[in-house]
This record gives structure tokens, sequence and C-alpha cells, in this order.
């Protein structure tokens, strides 16, 4: 049987509970029950009220070049851990992470080499205030298509490839110590909705295409291009730094551009 690569975090040397075998074919793998479930790794315990599959004291699940597909109607539920996806991800149904302290902070990450497309909701941090958020999406030169609602109580960085919005990515939280943010050092296309609570901000040094809605409650800062077509509402300071480009086609509201030579 095949299974995913979970790192345990409660022990001084890290265990190997689990894994997706390298094979020549790729294994496309399904959580859909409580048997799929139940396959991933000891550490998986299934609730079928709620057709929840809970993954707990690990600190990384680790997806090689194979296919994990979460169906309509399953939650998983990581608590304090990461996933690391080197293959492709596709969720119709709901991911939670970092839902609990770890270490006294909430935290939870996914950290994408591949694909991952999602059609359900992905949860990741807390929005409790007491704990601050700590999530993340990094996108380490793989694809993340959003169909459906992506809630980061923390940051999103689209470090290389390609991040396409096509519904909603809320980032941050007004109920949270620290500020939510998005940082663009690639291609960022937006046909949706990215909402940034403040005191976040956007910081783009790629190429930022946006045909949707950008509502930022924090600053932009702009090295490079933002092409706009429809609409950017922004609540604080608008910078464009050594001679970085803004191309409005569509409607820019708040503060206006401050530019910044080098």
């Amino acid at each position: 049987m095949h299974k995913i690569t979970i790192f345990a975090a409660a022990v001084t040397v890290i265990a190997l509970i689990g894994f997706f075998h390298h094979d020549v074919y790729a294994i496309s793998y399904e959580i859909k029950d409580k048997d799929s479930c139940q396959s991933l790794s000891e550490s998986s315990s299934w609730n079928s009220t709620t057709n929840t599959c809970s993954i707990i004291g690990v600190a990384s699940l680790t997806l090689g070049e194979n296919s994990l597909t979460i169906k309509n109607g399953i939650t998983l539920v990581l608590n304090g851990s990461s996933i690391v996806n080197n293959g492709t991800m596709i969720n119709h149904g709901t991911i939670n992470i970092g839902q609990i302290i770890k270490s006294g902070i909430a935290s939870g990450s996914i950290i994408n080499h591949g694909t991952v497309i999602n059609y359900g909701t992905i949860a990741i941090g807390t929005s409790n205030k007491s704990l601050g958020g700590g999530g993340s999406i990094a996108n380490n030169g793989g694809t993340i298509k959003n169909h459906g609602i992506i809630n980061v109580i923390g940051n999103i960085y689209n470090n290389s490839g390609i991040l396409n919005n096509f519904n909603t990515i809320n980032i941050g939280s007004n109920t949270v110590r620290g500020p939510g943010s998005v940082s663009n050092f690639a291609t960022l296309n937006n046909y949706g909705v990215i909402a940034i609570f403040s005191p976040g901000g956007l910081g783009n040094e790629g190429t930022m295409n946006n045909k949707g809605t950008i509502q930022n409650g924090g600053f932009i800062g702009n090295y490079n291009v933002i092409n706009n077509f429809d609409t950017i509402n922004n609540s604080e300071a608008f910078t464009d730094y050594c001679g970085a480009t803004v191309n409005n086609f569509g409607t820019l509201s708040g503060n206006p551009i401050n530019n910044i030579p080098c």
C-alpha cells in the first residue's frame, strides 16, 4: 500500500511513518472514506459523523510525484502541520491546517512545488487573537489554481511559478495580532476577489494581472509590473519603487501612487 510521507515532530529523530513510493508510474490517491483516511498513516483518525480525516502530531505530510484528491464532502485536518506538495493535489472538500497551538503558536502551511487545484475550501492558520496567525502558502516553482475559497491567517508567498485565482482568497484577519500579506515574485493572475485585511499588504516584484477585485486594507509596494483591468481598492500607501509600472485600464481607488526613484 502506498502512503504519504509523514514526519513526526514529537521525537528528537524525525521518524518516517509512511510514504508514497517514487514508482515508474504515478499513484493516484483519494481521501473519500474511513479506509482511505486510515491508510494515510498510523496517525490518521476518521470521524464518521463529520466525514473528517485528522492527522495529529506530525510535522509534515509530503506528497511525492503522485496525486492526492480530497473528495467532495470530506474534511482533511492537520493540526500544526504542513503539506509539502511535489505532485498534484486536488481539493473538492475542505482542508484545515494549523487550527491548534503548536509550541505556543498556531501554525501550518502549504509548500507547493507541483500543482494545487482547489475547488473547495482551504483554511490555514487560526483567527484566535491570543495565538496570532502563523499560517502560510509558499509557491516554489509550481502552479496554484483556486476555483474555491482560500483563507490564510498569515501570508502567501508566490516565490516562483504561477498563482491563478478564479474565486476568493482572504488574507489575514481583523481579530489576530499579526498582519497578513501577499508577496509576489513571479506571476499572479486574479480573476476573482483577493481581500487583504489591515494592517497587511501587497508586495509585487513580479507581474500581477488583475481582472477581478483586489480589496487591500494595507499598503501596496510595487517593484515591477501591475496590470489592472478591473478594480483595486487600497486603504494605505501605494508606492512604485525604482521605475516600476502600473498599467491601469480599470479603477484604482484610495491613495494616489507615490513614485520613489532608486
